[in-house]
């Protein structure tokens, strides 16, 4: 039978495919073991890939929102009578508002569609265009640019001796380092773990520091602390590639491990023993995860790990941080392709008061107050690309109100979820097995990879032809392509490629660049590593790392600490629908210390509700021995498709807020919060 080899999007892994095809039908889907990134290996979210796709709760076919009689139903109407009611409600809210009254909104990280979606708001006029960045990966690639210029990855094939992975799980959210980190452990890497929770790696972990959530800074100022008085940076580097060493000097000694302790849980034999490991096991590489993005100041935490990491002496080499140098096709996701340029000079989108200059995205915490405010500058409309953003975002109860405020809202999914529920139109998405597409890496070695259509269900399209369509239609024309392919060749030509050429190539990859700043320096103003940065300061902002303790005061009525948890098989809020996926996984879990439930009495698989100053949730009970007695870890991301109302019930961002923001990325605090866990409700 036929072959195809393609790539799951699910998530930014990319794992390759080898599909079965006979008939337009597939018969069999596995994973590719010619692929450089997943060599085979495929999560069970990529085996249920194609019941994913045919599940029958799927939408796929454009649906009009009717209310009548009080009651709420779907309409099924054509592609052109949908794109009739969305291109009239824009182009009235437009004339009646003004484009910037109009908000884009993308999901989970969608690669090119995430692109050509900014790419129709700049040209319809609107710089309100926001996503999930503000609370994933965005803060790193800030904080890189901040301190290096460019953005910097592990270079794990040489391997590391020493690998610390801090703040993320790969084992449940990128099988690619997960496979990297098993090999260098089996090739003698060490590995050391950064994370409040018992994730699947510390089994085979050197060492693991169990910090308390949000306290990340704070830790690494007292690691830096240890660095510098004992004179074990790396003296070279520093003194001909570093800017402000001497202020950094001065700087930590306010935070000596025996003071910070009380804050951090991190004991200081624990902290030497980390820097044992992390300074006499060289080249090393510290893994940044996404719980970095939502705790106390990601951007000034990543900036202070990345200076670490550059005063140990593992900048450019081999097993360290490294440059790659990219495809020309990554220069397409610049602002010369999404057409900033178009904006009026003086464009600011909504919450740009919280943000940095070189950050350009729509807060959406000023968004919902907006709404919530019925502010002047409040969006009107809205388009949500493939996102659940009223589970997602801070507050969902909040969010929720701010929504349905909107005059009008149409949405790209592929299922019923509480966000596309509230839309007046739903366009039915394609999934990636349902349409050809290029697909890029966002944060490990740039791989560009050619994705394949195998089969089709229903109407459904992919979100590049819905928003080219759209664009056209809206009279964009002259910005936007005769098709997806005509896209395509476009993003591809400056390496030389067409679409048809990159399927027989089937994929094109980044180089790595060793010492990269030996020739013209780092890619910064003083084309230094930036320890103290001018460049911040002339913003207005802390140019090295100040630190509010004030975050960890104690509160009798919630003595304990909340922090995350995404499950190995889901996809944020996705995949709940899904039988065999479901039945493994039927209701939230909430993790404890068997001392403190005990002391609660609580007891194992017990429904337990956990309340903060917003909110409150529940979920089923599972205690652990080895996490701190203050601990409360609650599973991202859930709600139920049987039950309309349970995220109301069971999404840990009712416990969130929309208040708790960190200038310069509008980052909110998702981590370290204080809350209470109670077996009654209460």
């Amino acid at each position: 039978m036929p072959k195809v080899r393609s790539v799951c999007n699910l998530c930014p892994s990319l794992c390759g495919l080898e599909i079965e095809v006979d008939g337009g039908k597939i018969l069999r889907l596995k994973g590719d073991k010619n692929s450089p990134i997943s060599r085979g290996f495929l999560c069970r979210k990529g085996k249920a890939l194609l019941e994913y796709a045919a599940c029958k709760e799927r939408i796929l076919h454009p649906l009009k929102r009717v209310d009548k009689a009080g009651s709420i139903f779907w309409e099924r109407i054509s592609w052109d009578e949908a794109f009739d009611i969305i291109v009239s409600e824009l182009k009235r809210v437009r004339s009646d508002y003004g484009p910037e009254s109009v908000l884009f909104i993308r999901g989970a990280a969608s690669g090119l569609a995430d692109i050509l979606l900014t790419r129709l708001a700049y040209a319809f006029g609107s710089p309100n265009v926001t996503s999930m960045g503000f609370l994933c990966f965005m803060p790193r690639v800030y904080a890189s640019y901040a301190t290096f210029g460019s953005f910097l990855l592990p270079d794990y094939d040489h391997p590391p001796k020493t690998i610390v992975l801090w703040g993320i799980n790969p084992y449940a959210t990128y099988p690619y380092i997960h496979q990297k980190v098993l090999s260098a452990k089996r090739r003698g890497s060490k590995i050391i773990i950064i994370d409040p929770f018992e994730t699947h790696l510390v089994k085979i972990a050197d060492l693991w520091l169990k910090l308390r959530p949000g306290s990340d800074l704070l830790l690494c100022l007292s690691m830096l602390y240890v660095v510098i008085n004992e004179n074990l940076y790396d003296r070279t580097f520093v003194e001909r590639w570093t800017y402000g060493f001497d202020k950094l000097k001065d700087f930590v000694m306010k935070f000596p491990p025996e003071k910070t302790e009380r804050y951090t849980y991190v004991k200081p034999h624990e902290i030497r023993a980390f820097l044992e490991i992390y300074i006499q096991n060289r080249p090393a590489s510290i893994v940044e995860g996404n719980a970095l993005d939502q705790g106390v100041n990601p951007f000034l935490t990543l900036r202070a790990i990345y200076v670490l990491e550059a005063i140990s002496g593992n900048i450019g080499v081999p097993g360290g941080k490294i440059r790659y140098k990219n495809p020309n096709v990554v220069k397409k996701y610049g602002p010369s392709f999404t057409l900033r340029n178009l904006l009026p000079k003086d464009a600011k989108g909504i919450g740009y008061e919280l943000l940095a200059p070189f950050v350009h995205y729509a807060l959406p915490q000023a968004v919902v107050k907006s709404l919530i405010e019925g502010s002047d500058n409040s969006p009107k409309a809205a388009f949500v690309m493939r996102g659940n953003v009223v589970l997602t975002w801070p507050d969902t109860k909040k969010t929720l109100e701010a929504l349905k405020r909107l005059k009008f809202l149409f949405v790209s999914d592929q299922f019923l979820t509480p966000t596309s529920a509230l839309a007046n139109v739903i366009l039915p998405a394609a999934t990636c097995l349902e349409y050809d597409s290029i697909c890029l890496s966002p944060d490990f070695p740039f791989l560009v990879h050619a994705q394949r259509k195998v089969v089709e269900f229903g109407e459904a399209k992919s979100d590049l032809w819905i928003i080219n369509e759209l664009g056209k239609r809206l009279g964009l024309q002259e910005y936007f392509f005769e098709d997806e392919y005509a896209l395509f060749d476009e993003i591809l030509k400056d390496d030389g490629l067409t679409f048809e050429e990159l399927k027989k190539k089937n994929l094109i990859t980044g180089e790595k660049e060793y010492m990269f700043f030996e020739k013209d320096g780092f890619n910064t103003e003083s084309r230094k590593v930036e320890i103290y940065s001018e460049s911040l300061k002339s913003y207005g902002y802390d140019p090295l790392f100040d630190f509010d303790d004030s975050v960890f005061e104690q509160d009798d009525h919630f003595p304990y600490v909340l922090t995350s948890y995404k499950p190995r098989d889901f996809r944020h809020t996705n995949f709940r629908q899904i039988e065999s996926i479901r039945k493994r996984n039927p209701y939230p879990n909430v993790f404890l210390n068997s001392k403190t439930a005990k002391k609660l009495g609580i007891k194992e698989n017990q429904w337990v509700f956990v309340s903060t100053k917003t909110g409150q949730i529940k979920g089923l009970a599972k205690l652990m021995d080895r996490i701190h007695e203050t601990l409360v870890v609650v599973e991202h991301g859930w709600w139920l498709p049987e039950d309309e109302d349970s995220y109301l019930e069971l999404n840990i961002n009712v416990l969130t807020s929309i208040e708790n923001t960190w200038r310069i990325t509008g980052s909110p605090m998702l981590r370290g919060i204080p809350c209470n866990v109670r077996h009654k409700d209460e």
